[in-house]
């Protein structure tokens, strides 16, 4: 009877060791599985906060700002200035426009201007670019990939305020696009456009289309270089953190196309994308030496 008991007792009690085990083995699997999450991370419930308060903001401001726009593209611009200036709040986004032009005779021409985005590396990009519509030189509109038009109620409102969309992969459609922009700078419209058309994965600057080259050739309009240092810190591509902190956009020196042909193109794109490494030089250079002191 002991005996019996006692042999039946061992499989019982080696399966509830075995069990004991195992569920020690589970829950120190389970403790250093969460320690590896973005839960116990310090920013991981701020960044969660700042995109919340992004969307619940987003969606009244940008509907309104939508339906404004189909009414008036001024009043639309000045309201997707304020989205855009809430958001950076949000996010702790600063900003200041260092404009090379101010001091060299500023704007003055009769047809517009072609501003284009050098280095194109992070989402934060579109609480800035929309904070400058209003304060560019003329009535302005963007040129822009059909995909980025597409974005519920941002693209939408954007489409609304003039853009004109591309098809990059519609060779037809993208010339006639390229038409209808180069008009409207004639008539004295300012444009704003990518010249990487889409954002860089390692902040390195990217391929340079002839695009813009191409488009302000065609209308015989100054370029103006615009590029954004800091905003790639700000919110790194296939990240979602938002980190604070202040982005510089520079305005650079007109490129005049006067004269220009369209086999001066690739003269053009190569001219742009030295002045690109020349500020992403110096900004380099600037944010080291402010380490270091």
């Amino acid at each position: 009877m002991t005996i019996l008991s006692v042999s039946s007792a061992l499989p019982r009690s080696f399966a509830q060791r075995l069990r004991q085990q195992q569920c020690s083995h589970f829950l120190r699997s389970f403790s250093t599985s969460l320690s590896k999450t973005h839960f116990t991370r310090p920013h991981f419930f701020p960044s969660v906060l700042r995109w919340s308060a992004c969307v619940a903001s987003s969606l009244p401001m940008l509907t309104a700002t939508l339906l404004a726009s189909l009414l008036s593209v001024k009043t639309g611009e000045v309201w997707l200035s304020r989205w855009a200036g809430v958001q950076r709040s949000i996010f702790g986004m600063t900003m200041h426009i260092d404009d090379r032009n101010v001091s060299r005779g500023g704007y003055e021409s009769p047809r517009g201007f072609v501003f284009v985005l050098l280095n194109q590396s992070s989402l934060s990009e579109m609480f800035l670019h929309t904070s400058m519509l209003p304060a560019l030189p003329k009535p302005s509109f963007v040129f822009a990939n059909i995909e980025y038009l597409l974005i519920p109620l941002f693209g939408w409102t954007v489409a609304a305020l003039g853009a004109v969309p591309v098809v990059r992969q519609w060779s037809s459609q993208a010339r006639r696009a390229l038409d209808r922009a180069a008009q409207k700078i004639r008539d004295g419209h300012s444009c704003y456009i990518s010249i990487e058309g889409q954002r860089s994965r390692s902040g390195d600057l990217g391929v340079f289309k002839r695009g813009a080259a191409v488009l302000a050739i065609q209308a015989q309009a100054d370029i103006v270089p615009v590029m954004f240092l800091g905003a790639r810190d700000r919110l790194p591509y296939g990240e979602r953190r938002f980190r604070p902190g202040h982005v510089i956009v520079i305005f650079g020196e007109r490129v005049p196309t006067e004269g220009m042909t369209f086999d001066d193109r690739f003269e053009l794109t190569e001219r742009l994308r030295q002045c690109a490494e020349q500020e992403l030089g110096q900004g380099l250079a600037a944010s080291m030496s402010q380490t270091s002191s």
